[in-house]
């Protein structure tokens, strides 16, 4: 089971908490709260 429980910590980790260089210093949670935010989300890709 903790096998389990490690991989939920880091993705939490990994989504909401670590700074990604590639985001501008941002997490992924971030970025979709930000993008949410600038347009409607349509269901489609841009």
């Amino acid at each position: 089971m903790w096998p389990r429980r490690a991989a939920k910590e880091w993705e939490d980790y990994y989504n909401y908490h670590r700074p990604h260089a590639g985001l501008g210093g941002q997490t992924p949670y971030e970025r979709l709260r930000q993008k949410s935010q600038a347009q409607p989300v349509t269901g489609h890709r841009q």
